[in-house]
Formats: structure tokens, C-alpha cells, sequence
């Protein structure tokens, strides 16, 4: 969602707009009909559902729908209604007028469509901002993990095959690709299993293991370039 403070930024003066508009409607006009309530009911909806927008928008990035952002549809709602009901106060004095209802319904109905269409790409798309920050965390600590066995190791030789594996590692990329999470997940069990070993000085199991890690770096890089041709 976004940012508290911004919603603040927002939401007060929205507020003091309404109280306004409130004040403005309840001194000029002096004869409150049934359909002149029934009216600013639908301008007051159209202000919570303005300030409601930053609660309902999770955060995430170039989700827009049809390019347009939650508080654009929802101003551009709030500012249509607002003209439209305050039209029809005043031109209106009767009891009751169902045109004046249904297009005012109609109208919220569209926004309410749009809106939460728009509300759900953004879900969509911060679900997968996630998983995409989620894997690519996954392969830095693969490869912090890797650095940290490649320090650890005393012995000269064996050193060097820890150095391998760790360029391998930094190497790795795709990181946002649907597919690849078991060979991932793979990668970083063998990396602690390295660092392990790295740790105890098992330096027959290091190599072991750090082939085994090559290995499977390059399995991924196969499995990537099928998924990109898919």
C-alpha cells in the first residue's frame, strides 16, 4: 500500500473539500427533498471511496490499468459526481426522480468495475514484485554464502575450486524465472552444505560438493535457455 504519509497528504484536504461542499449545500439550499439527501449521499460515497483508494492500492510497480492509477479513477470519479450531483440539487426539486438515480448508480457502478480491476492488476503485480525480490534474494545469498566458504578455506588448492564455484555462482541470472525455484532451492542447500565444510576443513567434501554446485549451475543455465525459447 501506499505510504501513510501520503494518504495523510491527500485524505485532509479531501476532508475539509467535503466539509465545504457540506456547508455550502446546507446554506444555500433551503428545501431538503428525499432526492436532494439521496443525492449528496452519492457525492459523499465518491469522497470515501477517493480516500479509500490509498488504503485498497497495494504497492507495486507500472501496474496501472489502461495507464491510469487507482487515485486517477478514483479522482476522476469523485470529480464527475461531484459536479453531476451538485447539478442535480440544484436543478432538481422534486420528491423523488429515478433518472437522477439510476445515472448516478450507473455511474458508480462503472467506477466500482474499473476500480477494482485496476485494484487487482496492482495485487497481481506486487504478488509477483514479490517472488521476483524473494528469488533474487535467494541467489545473492548463494553467492554470500559462497564467498563466506571461499574465505574460510585454508588449503591453497582446494581454494581455488572453492573460487570456481563461487564465479559460477556470480554468474547465475534469470533470477525472475518461473521454473527455475527447485534448481535454486538446490543451489542453496549445496552452497550451505559448502560453507559448512569450508567451515570444518573437510576438504574431500569440499571438492565433492563444490562439483556437484557446478554441476547443477549448469543444468540451470540449460533449463533457462528452454524457458526462453518457450
Amino acid at each position: 500500500m501506499i505510504n501513510k504519509t501520503t494518504v495523510l497528504v491527500y485524505t485532509v484536504p479531501t476532508v475539509l473539500i467535503l466539509a465545504i461542499i457540506d456547508l455550502i449545500m446546507f446554506v444555500t439550499i433551503g428545501d431538503w427533498t428525499s432526492q436532494r439527501i439521496i443525492d449528496m449521499v452519492f457525492i459523499h460515497v465518491a469522497f470515501l471511496m477517493f480516500m479509500a483508494s490509498g488504503y485498497l492500492t497495494p504497492k507495486a510497480n507500472n501496474s496501472n490499468l489502461f495507464g491510469l492509477s487507482n487515485l486517477m479513477i478514483a479522482g476522476a470519479y469523485l470529480a464527475i459526481e461531484v459536479i453531476l450531483g451538485m447539478a442535480l440539487i440544484f436543478l432538481i426539486e422534486e420528491e423523488s426522480n429515478t433518472a437522477s438515480v439510476v445515472i448516478q448508480a450507473i455511474l458508480l457502478l462503472i467506477f466500482g468495475v474499473v476500480f477494482f480491476m485496476s485494484v487487482g492488476v496492482n495485487r497481481d503485480t506486487a504478488k509477483s514484485d514479490e517472488t521476483i525480490r524473494v528469488n533474487h534474494q535467494a541467489l545473492v545469498n548463494i553467492q554470500d554464502i559462497m564467498y563466506q566458504a571461499f574465505n574460510a578455506v585454508q588449503d591453497r588448492e582446494v581454494k581455488k575450486i572453492v573460487e570456481a564455484s563461487y564465479d559460477k555462482s556470480r554468474s547465475i541470472s534469470g533470477y525472475n524465472r518461473k521454473g527455475l525455484e527447485e534448481i535454486d532451492a538446490q543451489l542453496l542447500a549445496i552452497a550451505e552444505d559448502i560453507f559448512a565444510s569450508a567451515t570444518a576443513q573437510d576438504l574431500e567434501t569440499l571438492v565433492l560438493q563444490c562439483k556437484e554446485f557446478n554441476s547443477v549451475c549448469d543444468r540451470r543455465v540449460i533449463a533457462l535457455k528452454q524457458i526462453q525459447r518457450s
